[in-house]
């Protein structure tokens, strides 16, 4: 055989196809470790802008193939139908949406709810049905994802130990949650590994029917034994939906391996024995774990196991219906995209459980269904069943198909997508999806569209669209048009799609600055535990960091709510110290300096919790920082912002009319304008939401006091001692003052007992004498 000179060769040609193939790859790697680990729950930001970045380029490089080569060819799927329903009630919900800015960007800015993440989300899944031509592909992917998730579960079972797994990274270590795994989520990080353990038995499966790529096999079973420990560790406090799922799922593909698909006898039983090895693996453990006595014997009592909080099934309940009935667009297309947090404030129950929890949101429900219902109202749910319904016949269609297809490890890999498909879809009822979940299901349903194009060897049905008809010849003027025009096409698209990628990565960039600043405040905190208070330097020094670094973010991502509000809370800060340095010195020309100062933070502060408003003027936070704002400078002397902190509070309570602390903050505002009565009002308001709120009642019994009741004042006083007493906070100094003023009250009321006594005897004496004479 002649071998050619090196210089004859040709180096192999890397097409638009390969590159996205490549980057397709890298983003399902880096997917379960793209996390920010906010101490707040903006979670999916991270998640979501590795997505939006990597699709801004694969979609890009898609739009500038398609010009160049003058057409598009899609294979469809039968679930099409039921994506682009679900589009169009998002669309529909974003329209009528009561906050624009939270169902487009999501809540607070973190993206991953939002209209425009799904959109791409959407797009990058057909994308992918243009590059990825096979089963290989296919598995390629998998293994790319499962090895990401390796590297997930291993840190999420380190930080169940109590390691810091941020400790390596500066900015992340203070912002560790020990115990908690990397998704920051139980039940999403239970719900990834069910699929992820879906994805190892299938790649497994594959090897034993292929018996090709001996570290397919160990990748797959190091993945499964990683996989099956976490859902253990994670699973104790998310309830059994998830577990049972799962395990019913292995269930039937036994069923069907054994019964219904057609492979070798010794193929047909070890694919068998991984799944009931696996499904034992996984109920045995999980079961002995729901026990505490068996919790307490297996997990050491120096591992501190968290139960996250979040809301039952009657909660949720009462909340969807509560927007169901609230309005006929509200019933019909919900509150909006992403906006079950304005749900929550807006119709949560008074209750017990919940008044302890006054100041904690809920950005969503406990689970999908419930989540999206007061997000995208009916039309939503009904988009959501025929998209269930198409799914699922789909896959019924895929098993009536299998002995038509043979035992090929396309088929089984056909089998394998399915099966992760409507476990995802079964798990809307037991778990909220977040935007790792929505972009695995659009992908399964893609994935699924190129292995039935392969068995049927490239008949499936595609949806077709040429951009030209006319003769492309290059030699030809009208050719040339053609090659000029696709070369000004091209570069157009080219740099929108570089400034879209570094639109994404300016989001990424604020992240980052506000992931210094919470983890700088983190820090600063734990310098002043216990007894030491940091001095008014070290508090200036920390308002002046503090405020830089969200400076710093609010200049990347302009048009953040969440951002602008906490600049404009640190310059608060900024402004209650220079007050305390303007008392302390005597120089007029620094006095002079601060005053300056003072005026420049305090436009900053009001500019930035306005913007914030502005952005999302539905979103109860914005407006709460807004009354911290007003109610601040009211309390540092400027009382010329009296009427704005009413306002503030009366938006906020329209938007959170159950918490008890507004109405509280009202009635301080009264006192500053000497309204008594308007103030007692909102008290017995705060009172009625929250019988055991001690400031409520001490100033209700203070202003009882100033009107000469007391009788009144007292019985507010004895009421909030006892409170304290039940509560075990007699240590307080509160409750010192409280049994001082109770105990003159007493002697108080003996001595004037005694002085009508001693009137009384007078009065009968002098009465005796007239008597007599």
């Amino acid at each position: 055989m002649e071998v050619l000179p090196t210089s004859n060769r040709h180096p192999k040609k890397v097409t638009i196809p390969q590159i996205q193939k490549y980057l397709f790859y890298a983003l399902l790697f880096v997917l379960p470790m793209s996390i920010l680990p906010f101490s707040w729950d903006w979670t999916e930001r991270g998640m979501s802008i590795v997505i939006l970045s990597f699709s801004s380029i694969i979609i890009g490089l898609e739009i500038l193939r398609i010009f160049l080569e003058g057409k598009l060819s899609v294979l469809k799927s039968s679930s099409d139908a039921g994506i682009f329903l679900l589009i169009l009630s998002l669309l529909l919900s974003t329209i009528f949406s009561k906050d624009m800015n939270t169902s487009l960007w999501g809540i607070d800015g973190k993206l991953g709810g939002g209209l425009v993440v799904f959109l791409s989300l959407v797009l990058l899944s057909f994308s992918v049905r243009l590059f990825i031509k096979n089963e290989d592909d296919i598995k390629t992917g998998i293994l790319f994802f499962i090895s990401g998730m390796i590297l997930n579960n291993i840190l999420s079972i380190l930080s169940f130990l109590g390691v810091n797994v941020w400790g390596f990274v500066p900015v992340y270590k203070e912002l560790s949650q020990v115990g908690l795994p990397l998704f920051r989520s139980s039940k999403l990080h239970v719900l990834v590994n069910a699929i992820s353990i879906l994805f190892s038995l299938g790649v497994l499966g594959g090897y034993t029917i292929s018996k090709k790529e001996k570290y397919v096999m160990i990748l797959s079973i190091v993945s499964l034994v990683l996989s099956v420990i976490n859902i253990w560790l994670f699973s104790i406090n998310v309830g059994m939906g998830l577990v049972v799922s799962l395990v019913l799922t292995l269930g039937i593909l036994s069923y069907l391996v054994f019964k219904k698909i057609k492979l070798q006898e010794s193929q047909s039983k070890n694919i068998f024995l991984f799944f009931v090895i696996v499904s034992l693996a996984i109920l045995i453990p999980f079961i002995l774990l729901q026990i505490p006595a068996v919790r307490g014997l297996v997990i050491p009592s120096s591992i501190n196991i968290i139960a996250q909080v979040s809301l039952g099934l009657d909660l949720s309940w009462s909340i969807a219906s509560s927007v169901f009935v609230n309005s006929f667009s509200s019933g019909l297309f919900g509150f909006g995209t992403d906006t079950y947090s304005i749900s929550y404030n807006l119709f949560k129950p008074v209750s017990t459980s919940l008044v302890s929890f006054n100041s904690v949101n809920f950005y969503y429900s406990g689970n999908e269904i419930l989540t999206q219902l007061p997000n995208g109202g009916l039309f939503w749910l009904i988009s959501w069943g025929i998209f269930g319904f198409l799914l699922f016949k789909s896959i019924v269609i895929d098993f009536l198909k299998l002995k038509q297809y043979g035992s090929t490890e396309t088929m089984w890999f056909l089998i394998i997508i399915d099966t992760v498909m409507s476990l995802i879809f079964v798990a809307s009822f037991f778990s909220p999806y977040f935007v790792i979940i929505s972009l695995i299901l659009l992908l399964m349903i893609s994935f699924r569209s190129v292995i039935r194009d392969v068995l049927n060897r490239g008949t499936a049905d595609r949806f077709v669209l040429k951009l030209w008809t006319a003769s492309m010849d290059t030699e030809s003027g009208s050719g040339n048009n053609f090659k000029n025009l696709n070369i000004l096409l091209s570069a157009v698209v080219g740099i929108i799609s570089l400034v879209i990628f570094g639109f994404w990565m300016s989001k990424g960039i604020a992240s980052m600055y506000a992931l210094k600043a919470e983890a700088y405040y983190i820090e600063e905190n734990r310098k002043y535990e216990g007894d030491v208070y940091p001095t008014l330097e070290q508090r200036e020094e920390f308002t002046n960091n503090m405020s830089a670094l969200y400076g710093k973010a609010v200049d990347f991502d302009k048009d953040n709510p969440y951002l602008n509000r906490k600049k404009g809370l640190m310059y608060l800060e900024r402004i209650g110290i220079s007050a305390e340095k303007y008392s302390n010195i005597e120089d007029g020309d620094s006095k002079d300096q601060i005053i300056k100062d003072v005026g420049m933070w305090k436009n900053y502060t009001i500019d930035s919790v306005r913007k914030s408003i502005d952005l999302s003027s539905s979103v109860y936070a914005n407006w709460e920082a807004s009354t911290r704002v007003y109610m601040g400078l009211i309390g540092m002397g400027f009382y010329d912002y009296v009427a704005d902190a009413i306002y503030s509070l009366d938006k906020a309570i329209e938007s959170n009319p159950s918490n008890y602390e507004l109405y509280y903050s009202k009635a301080q505002v009264y006192v500053i304008k000497s309204e008594k009565d308007a103030a007692l009002s909102a008290l017995t308001k705060a009172l009625s939401l929250n019988p055991q709120h001690v400031p409520s009642i001490l100033l209700a019994g203070d202003l009882n006091k100033d009107m000469g009741n007391l009788v009144v004042y007292e019985s507010y006083l004895k009421a909030a001692k006892k409170i304290l007493e039940v509560q075990g906070s007699t240590s307080l100094e509160i409750y010192n003052q409280i049994s001082k003023e109770l105990g003159s009250l007493s002697s108080g009321s003996d001595t004037q007992k005694e002085d009508s006594k001693d009137s009384k005897d007078t009065k009968e004496s002098k009465d005796s004498e007239e008597t007599e004479e």
